[in-house]
């Protein structure tokens, strides 16, 4: 029945359910039918990403968008919008104010998920603080990562960006961080290593990487920055988006020039392009900006916003005459169609920063070109190809913007320029403020300029502007005769580069305030017609120039750099013309100036060099070749002025060579190959002047016409040599009664005439021709007499006379060619006196002075004061072969006894001149050797000395030099080590405090430097306690041979003692045996403790240590004075130094730990009777030490035996009164359990079995019943000796179920006795012997007749029923006799 009830209710239960089911689903049928909107969701939703949010913890958000991309499509059409590009979708949050948005969190995340998707583009409005999050239609969902650092409730809101759905709002609390949580805004498991790069942006900034994405930001004016992820190159056919350009699009392809123009209202403002060092190639486009796309939103029409662009970072470049951006270039066709004019429009800007951005503009066509040298926003222009003008119209026309007018000018002044072989035409720049630096690659590609020239005005340089323009790669024909191009600019001519530059035609640059630099191979060619010739080798045209009669050069301050080769060439005219400033000529150039014979008509002189002021100056290395084929007119070089200047550095070599002149001209600029009309020539290098073919021409080679200076410097050459065979001509001619020719200790000075004089004599010619004097000194002199030309033009040999060596040499000219000798000096007697006899440039063939070798005196020992090695006795060197050497040194004070002694000097001089300097004529120290070795050693006993100057003196050849060196300080400094005390954490002593006694042994000593050898061990030690070993470097001031410091180093062991604290007081814990010190009196306590602590006291002060140790006494014993408590542990007891003892301000304590031993105990517990007898067997022992505290109850030996004396049967009458905590004070104690003894049955058979008996009328005895339990007593009573009697009682009689009775049947037997048990007791058994313990009485019960124990007997008289009879035995012991 129970099953069956628990069926049907399950049975009903169903049934209820599914009847619920059924009314449900009716319901939500219905509802679902006639209220559908009850259940409908907004198609785009916000929501948490995590149960919890936490300060300092990036969080999440989901956006979630349902909408299909049909959906978005017909949103897309009913705004009508005109974009053409991939569909995109707008999600805007509204963040509230402590929630911000975390971009790097998040893309790392985005990476995380799909490293190849595309990322969303992020926009952040600050003032709105709306994030725009722009994604592909196809992107339904997107979590956001947030961030907060304030705990509290926010709410954000989710909406698009056409507002075509319901705002979303979402409401998150954020509590305070979890205790131990990171703040950390990336997770561990984020790999932000990933193959794509990320930036962090700021708000307003977006990442482009085509053309699509960047028309976005630029259309979008909430973006302020532009970031370039790649490089973009634009082509084919670009969309327009969102109405940002005035057509829908553009093919690149359609034109030579593409224009897109920006005419979307409220899009101007300040926009910067970061490129990130990428390329954006714009291709054949450009972006103009109209007039509507500087309305500001809501207020179109009257009030205006402009653009301003600013370009970093970034190498734009374009092949469009405006492009890629510009604000109002236009062509007239561009302006009818887009109603622009050249009147002041807008306030727009563009600026490029040109540390980092780059503009090129590509060029095809010489307008191109033309536009792009004007543009002021172009760095770059890139030729693409050969390029010229058009004959016979070049038609100019293209308007530009001014950035200093703010609107738009023609390029030039002409719409059309007319070009013919012959002629002249000029393109006046007139475009203001567009001066700037532009570099113009050529790419080896040919510009023909035709008759036109390119005239830069001072309109260009408004605003402060200066050209700094960088022409290389290229060939350039022209055939105007003022050049291709020319500075008309006035005072800021600004800067020209000339870098792999190739020029064909007439005057090659006049601007005399034009810095030009040349670099690289530069060839720049007069010639009178010139074929030019495109990059791959065909002919573009021939051409006539309109004058060839130009100088090729006309330049102030240029500048040829390191490694150039240079050509510069003239049809007959100045080749290179100096009014002022400075040519440079860097090192190791190459450069040649050639003059041609074409023409007698010149510009600056028939020169090829006119310095009419300023200097030019050549590089070391560099080689100038002068090379002057004018039959006409023999000039070369032309000093104009007392500033005009020409300087030949060290091993530079100019040529000078006239080669087709043999005229008689004189006294002129454009006759005599060297002209100085004053100025100065200054050769460190190698100056060579040659005139060839040039018959009997009577003009001279090197004419000075006033006051100049010509020096040649020491190991110089200057090298003067004619074919003339003209009596009349001079090799130089010295006008001027202050000019100066001189030269001293020259690597070679040749005057040399190559061929024999017609009819000359030893008195009619000379090879100078001088106002003053002629000084030479330090030379060997070499003399050719008159017709001697066995030596040729390169040979030195068949000289006629040779004065070697000579110094001093004066020849006084007194206006003439014949010389007076009014000074000389020699070695010898015999050389001198040949020398005043012979010598003479009058009458002679060639006079050749050559360079005597140095003495070349060096020390190459290293003097010291050490006096451990030679270094401070002996000093050895090297000079040429057999030299002159003194020795001698100079201390550095009085006080000081020199080392040498100059007074032994033996060696005798060789000079024989008296003339001479008496340090000539003084004795020698030594010489060296044939290999050039020397070597000197002071006497014995003295040593150099620190700052000593040893000075070595060499002569050699009337050459002396005299070198230097100063003796070394190399002995380190001395110093002895100190101990310093310090407390811990205290600063590191200054390494000088740790050591004493410093001192040196040099006089030029300075001072001392003190350091740790390592500090970081010395920090270290510093802040460990106890002893340490510290090094100090102490070390000199010591410096090497240039004045560098070198200093010597000892190296000096200290120790440095750390504490703890700054005083102190210490102790030894130990252990004191409870024997030694029970018994002693305080007194003899505190001497104990002194004794066995080995006390110590101390305090530190300046790095000493003070000791108190004498004053260490006892003030607290901490208990150990107290014998009769003490037990077996450490006791604190506490030394102390008192103040008045210190001199601190303050006692200074210490403790230290006094262990007492040796107190070990025994315990005995012992268990007495109520006699007060010990029971024997049963006392324990247990060891322990004074001070324990034992608990009896715990010790398993005590309860053990406390079980079995319970068990042997005594009661506990009385435990110790402190049972559970005995506390052991001495070395033996005693406690006692007291006990009672008891008489007593300890066990009692609980049934006696007599099993079964037939009866048959006759006695039936049963002796041995079966009983479970021993029958036992235990006396254990103290007066046991008394005895004790058992008797048994029949308390209840046996008898059947039927109440019968067995009468009589129970009997005891003991000793024979036989006692018939009933219920009176009766004594069964006695025990009278009087001694303590247990008695199995049961164990004496036998078996078999006659024997003791329980029987039971039936006599045949008894009258018997059948049945189980069960009776009751009390058995009862009791104390004493009966």
């Amino acid at each position: 029945m129970n099953e069956m009830i628990k069926k049907r209710k399950f049975q009903l239960v169903g049934m209820s359910i599914a009847i619920l089911s059924i009314l449900i689903l009716a319901m939500f049928s219905q509802l679902h039918s006639s209220t559908n909107k009850i259940f409908a969701k907004s198609p785009i939703s916000l929501t948490t990403v995590e149960d919890e949010r936490y300060v300092n913890e990036v969080f999440h958000i989901k956006i979630s968008d349902t909408r299909t991309e049909n959906e978005l499509k017909k949103s897309d059409e009913s705004s009508s919008s005109t974009d053409l590009g991939e569909s995109k979708k707008d999600w805007q949050v509204r963040l509230p104010e402590g929630i911000e948005f975390n971009e790097t969190e998040e893309r790392a995340m985005l990476l995380q998920e799909d490293p190849k998707a595309a990322f969303p583009v992020f926009n952040w409005n600050e003032e709105t603080r709306i994030l725009t999050i722009t994604v592909n239609n196809n992107r339904s969902s997107l979590k956001l990562a947030l961030l907060t650092e304030k705990s509290g409730d926010y709410s954000l809101a989710l909406t698009d960006e056409a507002s075509s759905v319901g705002q979303e709002e979402l409401k998150v609390v954020v509590k305070e961080s979890k205790e131990g949580t990171k703040n950390s805004q990336a997770p561990d498991s984020l790999n932000l290593a990933q193959p794509r790069a990320l930036s962090t942006r700021a708000a307003g900034t977006t990442e482009v990487t085509d053309w699509q994405s960047f028309v976005e930001a630029i259309a979008d004016n909430t973006v302020n920055t532009i970031s370039l992820q790649n490089d973009i190159t634009l082509s084919g056919t670009l969309n327009n988006y969102k109405d940002l350009f005035s057509v829908s699009s553009v093919d690149l392809a359609s034109a030579q020039n593409v224009y897109l123009y920006i005419n979307k209202n409220a899009t101007a403002r300040s926009l910067t392009i970061d490129g990130n060092g990428h390329d954006f190639n714009f291709g054949n486009l450009a972006i103009g900006f109209l007039d509507q796309s500087s309305y500001v939103s809501g207020n179109s029409g009257t009030t205006f916003g402009y653009w301003d662009l600013k370009f970093q970072n970034i190498n734009m470049s374009s092949s469009n005459y405006s492009g890629p951006f510009y604000i109002s270039s236009y062509t007239a066709t561009e302006s009818a169609t887009n109603g622009l004019t050249g009147t002041n429009r807008s306030n727009a800007n563009i600026s490029y920063d040109t540390a980092s951005a780059t503009n090129t503009r590509n060029v095809t066509d010489f307008l191109g070109y033309t536009i792009g040298l004007n543009d002021p926003w172009v760095t770059n222009v890139e030729l693409l190809n050969d390029i010229y003008t058009n004959a016979p119209t070049y038609s100019s026309s293209y308007f530009i913007y001014s950035p200093y007018l703010r609107y738009s000018q023609n390029v030039t002044s002409a719409t059309s320029i007319g070009i013919a072989s012959g002629g002249e035409s000029h393109m006046y720049f007139q475009l203001q403020g567009n001066a700037r630096t532009v570099k113009v690659n050529g790419n080896n590609y040919t510009l023909d300029f035709g008759s036109l020239c390119f005239t830069f005005q001072a309109y260009n340089n408004y605003g402060s502007k200066a050209w700094d323009i960088q022409f290389s790669n290229m060939t350039v024909y022209h055939g105007n005769y003022w050049g291709a191009m020319i500075f008309n600019n006035g005072n800021n001519g600004g800067k020209m580069t000339m870098d792999n530059y190739t020029g064909y035609g007439t005057q090659f640059l006049e601007s005399q305030q034009t810095t030009l630099t040349l670099k690289n191979k530069v060839h720049l060619e007069q010639q009178r017609t010139w074929t030019s010739i495109k990059k791959d080798g065909t002919t573009i045209r021939t051409w006539n120039v309109n004058n060839y009669q130009q100088g090729s050069l006309a330049i102030s301050t240029a500048v040829v750099e390191d490694n150039a080769d240079v050509y510069i060439s003239s049809l007959g005219s100045n080749v290179l013309y100096m009014p002022s400033g400075s040519f440079a000529i860097g090192k190791n150039v190459k450069l040649k100036l050639e003059r041609g014979d074409q023409t007698t008509a010149a510009e600056y002189y028939n020169t090829n060099l006119n310095i009419s002021g300023g200097s030019l100056s050549v590089g070391e290395g560099s080689t100038v070749d002068i090379l002057n084929h004018h039959s006409t007119y023999g000039g070369a070089v032309y000093l104009g002025s007392a500033s005009s200047e020409l300087n030949i550095g060290k091993d530079a070599t100019v040529n000078i060579q006239t080669d087709a002149y043999s005229g008689t001209g004189n006294n002129n600029i454009n006759y005599n190959p060297i002209y100085m009309n004053g100025g100065s020539i200054n050769v460190s290098g190698n100056l060579n002047v040659k005139g060839v073919n040039m018959g009997a021409s009577t003009t001279d080679l090197f004419y000075v016409a006033n006051n100049s200076t010509f020096i040649v410097q020491p190991n110089a050459s200057f090298d003067i040599q004619s074919d003339s065979t003209s009596i009349t001509q001079y090799l130089l001619r010295m006008g001027g009664a202050s000019s100066t020719f001189k030269f001293s200790d020259a690597k070679r000075v040749n005057l040399q005439k190559n061929k024999a004089l017609t009819s000359g004599t030893t008195t009619n010619n000379g090879l100078i021709w001088s106002q003053g004097n002629l000084d030479v000194s330090v030379q060997n002199v070499f003399q050719w007499s008159l017709n001697n030309v066995a030596g040729g033009a390169d040979g030195d040999n068949g000289y006629t006379y040779e004065y070697i060596p000579m110094s001093n040499m004066r020849l006084a000219y007194g206006s003439g060619f014949n010389p007076t000798i009014t000074a000389s000096n020699a070695m010898t007697n015999e050389t001198l006196t040949r020398f005043n006899a012979n010598f003479t440039t009058r009458g002679q063939q060639r006079v050749l002075f050559t360079r005597v070798p140095d003495p070349n005196i060096a020390i190459h020992s290293i003097a010291t004061d050490n006096r451990g090695n030679n270094s401070s006795t002996t000093v050895s060197g090297y000079a040429i072969p057999n030299a002159y050497i003194r020795i001698w040194d100079v201390p550095v004070n009085n006080s000081i006894t020199a080392a040498f002694d100059p007074s032994t000097d033996s060696i005798k001089s060789p000079v024989e001149d008296t003339s001479t300097p008496a340090e000539y004529r003084a004795n020698f120290t030594t010489k060296s050797d044939a290999a050039g070795n020397w070597s000197v050693t002071v006497p014995a006993g003295h040593y150099f000395t620190a700052g000593s100057v040893i000075h070595a003196y060499g002569f050699a050849n009337l050459k002396a030099e005299e070198v230097t060196q100063t003796v070394l300080d190399k002995t380190p400094p001395t110093a002895s080590p100190v101990t310093y005390y310090m407390t811990k954490g205290d600063t590191l002593p200054a390494p000088k405090d740790m050591v004493k006694d410093v001192s040196d042994t040099s006089p030029v000593n300075t001072g001392f430097d003190y350091a740790y050898t390592d500090p970081t061990t010395a920090e270290t030690a510093a802040n460990t306690p106890g002893t340490h070993t510290v090094q100090i470097n102490v070390s000199d001031k010591a410096v090497d041979a240039d004045g560098n410091p070198a200093p010597n180093t000892k190296v000096v062991e200290s120790t440095l003692v750390v504490y703890e604290q700054a005083s102190g007081v210490s102790g030894s814990d130990f252990e004191a045996s409870y024997i030694d010190i029970r018994n002693l009196s305080e007194t003899e306590l505190k001497d104990y403790i002194l004794q066995h602590s080995k006390p110590e006291a101390y305090k530190l002060a300046n790095g000493t240590k003070t000791d108190l140790t004498q004053f260490v006494t006892v003030t607290d014993f901490g208990g150990l004075n107290n014998v009769s408590e003490l037990q077996p542990k450490a006791y604190p007891v506490t030394l102390t130094v008192k103040a008045a003892d210190s001199g601190l301000p303050t006692d200074i304590t210490t403790t230290i730990q006094v262990t007492v031993v040796d107190v070990d105990a025994v315990l005995s517990v012992e268990f007495l009777n109520e006699a007060n007898q010990v029971l024997s067997g049963y006392t324990v022992k247990l060891n322990t030490q004074v001070g324990d505290t034992i608990d009896l109850t715990k010790e398993e030996s005590v309860t053990t035996q406390l079980t079995n004396v319970t068990k042997a049967g005594y009661d506990i009458a009385e435990r110790p009164a402190n049972e559970t905590a005995v506390k052991i004070n001495n070395t033996a104690l005693t406690v006692q359990y007291k006990l009672q003894g008891v008489l007593s049955l300890t066990s009692v058979p609980s049934a006696l079995d007599f099993g079964s008996l037939a009866y048959n009328a006759t006695t039936k005895r049963v002796e041995d019943p079966e009983f479970d339990q021993q029958l036992v007593v235990t006396d254990t009573r103290a007066d046991a000796k008394n005895g004790w009697n058992l008797t048994a009682t029949l308390t209840t009689p046996m008898k059947n179920d039927s109440g019968q009775e067995l009468v009589n049947a129970l009997r005891y037997v003991t000793s024979g006795k036989e006692t018939i048990l009933n219920n009176n007791a009766q004594v069964v058994y006695t025990n009278s012997k009087g001694t303590a313990g247990s008695f199995d009485i049961s164990d004496s019960w036998g078996k078999t007749a006659n024997t003791d124990g329980i029987k039971l007997q039936i006599n045949s008289s008894d009258t018997v029923y059948t049945g189980d009879y069960v009776g009751v035995i009390t058995w009862k012991v009791m104390a004493g006799q009966p």
